[in-house]
């Protein structure tokens, strides 16, 4: 049995197949098996402006594939689409059809309606559901919707609740939201600390709070980079403090809040010394410092031979290493363990740490990664 079944971009129908202005489509028949002939054709588009794109018909056998070009943006936030249909037909004479719409999206998200098209976006509602939300959206109030100001693609007529404004049809979002530093050495305070954010539109309202204290902070003023007014004390290893931004831009729905954290490290410490060195001597020495919250790591040094070992230090509660590696060449790199030594950060935070070195001497850049 033939079948005029075919994908658009690699989307089967029956659907509404979304593609930008200007874009390359291509539809693919899914099987030729028993077809005598294949041909394509366009049956209609969405408005005058635009004429029917050129077809480029190819593949084995011919007609296998179907390509073309979407029309361009004429403007107005109105869409454009087209008709497109396939017809196989085998050796008797049987035919086989299947039609689709493509075309660039209305400011509502619609691809617009087709001359002649009936159930090509849904087996059973065919163009009912886009028409039904197209009046949905056409305005409300019994007296008539009144709406001041130039319309602007993107943006349609609708009520607050107090008047008539020009709302986004696109969904308002937090795309981002992050902490300036998120790790802080533990002792040590978050003064005022500071977060950057962005939106799909400049929020209303904009509210930053904390899972530590009461601050509920107006950031709207500011929306993409704000600080907190509090202080923030990190006392302990490992201490996560989670700042959540709420944000409004009516009337369109409230996004879901978004949140970042910062969260109390300690100091990672590598670099070359003398073998059986003092953990003050590698750190005063150090050519790599990090603060971590967890063993993981990797940093490079420079050997220089004769009694000069590469060594590193990390918080003792860490752990020992799974695997120390050579990360040009992925092989082990033999160490020992210097001992456990303790050590009082900056900020007055004491505790132990595991120090360790490479149990040969080497020259050259070496990358050393430890797990």
């Amino acid at each position: 049995m033939i079948s005029a079944a075919f994908k658009v971009n690699g989307e089967a129908n029956p659907g509404t197949h979304i593609v930008a202005y200007g874009a390359d489509v291509t539809c693919v028949l899914q099987s030729f098996s028993g077809a005598q002939s294949i041909v394509w054709e366009m049956l209609g588009v969405s408005h005058t402006d635009i004429a029917k794109p050129s077809l480029t018909i190819s593949g084995a056998p011919l007609g296998q594939t179907c390509a073309f070009t979407m029309a361009a943006d004429h403007g107005g936030g109105e869409g454009r689409s087209v008709h497109l249909r396939c017809t196989v037909t085998d050796a008797a004479g049987n035919i086989a059809q299947e039609a689709t719409i493509i075309g660039a999206a209305n400011v509502l998200g619609i691809v617009p309606l087709c001359p002649g098209e009936e159930l090509e976006r849904d087996n059973t509602q065919g163009w009912v559901g886009p028409l039904n939300t197209a009046l949905a959206n056409a305005g409300g109030g019994g007296g008539g919707l009144v709406v001041t100001g130039d319309p602007v693609v993107g943006y349609v007529p609708t009520w607050d609740g107090a008047g008539a404004v020009w709302a986004s049809t696109l969904a308002f979002t937090i795309n981002s939201f992050a902490a300036t530093s998120s790790l802080i050495e533990t002792g040590n305070s978050a003064i005022n600390p500071g977060f950057t954010a962005s939106f799909s539109s400049t929020p209303t309202t904009l509210v930053l709070t904390n899972n530590f204290d009461s601050e509920s902070k107006d950031v709207h003023t500011t929306p993409t980079a704000f600080t907190s007014s509090h202080t923030f004390p990190f006392a302990t290893p490992n201490l996560s403090i989670t700042f959540t931004i709420t944000a409004t831009h009516p009337p369109n729905p409230a996004p879901s809040p978004r949140s970042a954290s910062i969260i109390s490290g300690q100091r990672t410490y590598a670099g070359v010394v003398a073998a059986g060195s003092s953990l003050a001597t590698l750190i005063a020495g150090a050519t790599f410092t990090s603060i971590l919250t967890a063993r993981g790591f990797s940093f490079t040094v420079t050997g220089t031979g004769g009694t000069s070992r590469a060594q590193w230090a990390y918080p003792a509660r860490y752990g020992t290493p799974a695997t120390v590696k050579d990360n040009s060449t992925g092989f082990g790199v033999a160490y020992t363990l210097l001992g456990a030594f303790s050590r009082t950060n900056a900020f007055g935070y004491t505790e132990n740490y595991n120090q360790y070195e490479t149990v040969s001497s080497f020259t050259g850049s070496l990358t050393v990664v430890v797990t």
